[in-house]
């Protein structure tokens, strides 16, 4: 199991009513994979550290995952010298700021925009939860809606075991059930170009 799984395995048994412990394998492997889709869709959901180099142009530059929960450091290398970047408030200049919800990173000096000077290297935590079990509701129940969708039709539609077949349903043609969506509709991200 990930840890940045949106369930619990006792979470994903009971989404798709498992009796016992004979499909655990399968189950964390579908379990993964529901959670990782997710995150193409919300961004992250638990929290994740990533270490990135960016040669930014300009002022501002976007960070490859969110949403933000904190940096742990802004280290901006300048004809191989490190100088490591401090967070401007505001009452405090610094130089760099983040601006959300736009997700810019932006260079500052004396609380005015100014050029990045050469490779930056961003080390810092996406999330919205610092563990499986911290995972908002939404997201959790979206994430059982959509196991379950899959467990039926790829480990069982229609039995007892495994939960029987909705009513009027022929079979899934879709991953990720229109109710799922709709609880995660206000956290989805908005299609951009990179």
């Amino acid at each position: 199991m990930a840890t940045t799984d949106l369930l619990s395995l006792e979470e994903a048994r009971a989404a798709i009513g498992a009796p016992n412990q004979d499909y655990d394998t399968q189950l964390e492997t579908m379990l993964s994979a529901v959670s990782q889709r997710f995150v193409t869709l919300v961004g992250d959901v638990v929290n994740t550290t990533y270490t990135e180099d960016y040669d930014p142009v300009g002022c501002t530059f976007t960070l490859r995952h969110g949403p933000l929960s904190s940096f742990t450091s802004v280290t901006e290398y300048v004809k191989g010298t490190a100088s490591a970047l401090t967070a401007e408030t505001i009452t405090t200049a610094g130089t760099y700021l983040w601006k959300q919800p736009e997700g810019l990173l932006i260079r500052r000096q004396s609380f005015m925009d100014y050029p990045w000077q050469g490779r930056v290297r961003v080390v810092y935590v996406a999330g919205r939860a610092a563990s499986t079990a911290a995972v908002p509701e939404r997201f959790k129940q979206a994430c059982a809606i959509t196991l379950a969708h899959l467990w039926r039709s790829e480990m069982g539609s229609g039995t007892q075991t495994f939960g029987a077949a909705e009513i009027g349903s022929f079979g899934p043609t879709f991953s990720i059930p229109n109710r799922a969506l709709e609880l995660i509709a206000a956290d989805r991200l908005v299609p951009g170009i990179a």
